[in-house]
């Protein structure tokens, strides 16, 4: 057995489930406690250490759940940098797509790598994420395009999952349409493609929105997935309200991410789905748009999740800068954002009874913060205030030195 010691503040949710509403901004405060963890497992939250366990002493720093980032694009070729500078030029995200950049160019540097290379191109990413505190985080196809360099991408994930250290929770996305093909022809290409690799992945998603899916085929695509038994997750309302929302009433959609343009109806639909929305600050942040109002989401009883999405358009892997922007800009409070940043996104990918809360029974996945306490986190989003990253018990980041108690 082994303890996380001389911690000046354990910050929590609690539960296995959404936290929405009141809900959603209740935390529970541990003051000078110590974690106790065994076989890979939180054992128990106490002030009382037994003899013989190793110590690893946290600095006086605080403790908070590992970060679970619920959507990411990270698994790719090549880069973008000139749409970088396209964008600071005043091109838009449309024009540059229509061009046959943006994500085609992902696409064209993805397809021409193996899966070896993507592999390995992606590993200095995941790393980078690890070290800012992220322990569990979902990663997306959709570079790919057709069915072999999809599931090409499907084989990069697992190298990756026996090289990282970070949980990675595979997803098969949807993404864009090939040039010139019928759109529902192409989504029952690739539902075939997902149907032939069920069991290499745990959720479909598809890109509704202006120069992707439209709403009808997004519906098609999602429902056919539904009734195999795969769960559905959704990118809408990113670039436009095309009614990507609107025309899922019914469907069992886990979680609703961008939402950057939505209204009441589309509101009143996630809720009555049952499902939760994720937000992406770093990606409007990258893009210069508007920041969706989280309070109305949160007052309507809607649980709310903090996702990077880093991406070639985005490369971003800090959940921390996350936070601050949901804070200042989506009008979260910390204690919100906190929970956005670890039990509800944890839930969003099946994990609620494993991860996103420290509490007994669950896994050790724990970020140490350099900080006095869970509130200032937002706050020193521009500094390097992770001491140590733990997934499963084990110290993966930082705080090499233990000994024994």
């Amino acid at each position: 057995m082994r303890a996380l010691t001389n911690l000046s503040q354990i910050a929590t949710g609690e539960g296995t489930t959404f936290l929405s509403g009141e809900e959603q901004g209740r935390i529970r405060i541990y003051e000078d406690h110590s974690i106790l963890i065994r076989n890979g497992r939180i054992e128990a939250i106490t002030k009382n250490v037994p003899p013989g366990t190793e110590i690893i002493d946290c600095g006086g720093g605080i403790a908070v759940p590992g970060f679970v980032d619920p959507h990411t694009h990270i698994v790719f070729a090549g880069n973008r940098t000139d749409e970088f500078y396209m964008r600071i030029g005043g091109r838009s995200y449309l024009d540059i797509l229509r061009s046959g950049n943006g994500i085609y160019r992902t696409i064209r540097d993805t397809s021409s790598a193996n899966a070896e290379r993507i592999a390995t191109e992606t590993i200095a990413r995941i790393r980078s994420a690890l070290r800012r505190g992220t322990t569990t985080m979902e990663v997306k196809t959709g570079y790919g395009l057709d069915p072999k360099n999809e599931e090409k991408m499907i084989s990069s994930i697992e190298l990756l999952q026996k090289r990282v250290k970070v949980n990675l929770i595979p997803t098969y996305l949807a993404h864009v349409i090939p040039e010139g093909m019928d759109e529902m022809r192409y989504a029952d290409q690739i539902l075939d493609t997902v149907k032939k690799n069920r069991n290499r992945i745990s959720f479909v998603d598809v890109f509704c929105d202006a120069g992707a899916f439209s709403a009808r085929s997004s519906r098609y695509f999602l429902e056919s997935c539904i009734h195999e038994g795969i769960p559905a997750r959704m990118h809408a309302n990113e670039i436009e309200n095309i009614g990507c929302v609107k025309n899922t009433d019914g469907l069992n959609i886990v979680s609703y991410d961008h939402m950057i343009h939505y209204d009441d109806e589309d509101l009143d639909i996630v809720r009555r789905n049952g499902s939760s929305i994720t937000l992406l600050p770093l990606t409007v942040f990258s893009m210069n748009e508007r920041y969706p109002d989280a309070r109305k989401i949160i007052d309507r009883g809607i649980p709310v999740s903090l996702a990077t999405d880093i991406s070639p358009l985005n490369m971003n892997d800090d959940m921390i800068f996350a936070m601050h922007l949901s804070v200042r800009f989506n009008h979260l409070t910390p204690e919100e954002a906190l929970n956005a940043a670890t039990i509800n996104p944890a839930v969003s990918l099946g994990l609620g009874g494993r991860k996103g809360t420290i509490e007994p029974g669950k896994d050790a996945d724990i970020a140490v913060i350099n900080a006095g306490s869970y509130r200032e986190i937002p706050y020193l989003y521009g500094l390097d205030i992770v001491s140590g990253t733990i997934v499963g018990g084990n110290i993966v980041y930082g705080m090499t030195e233990t000994s024994e108690a």
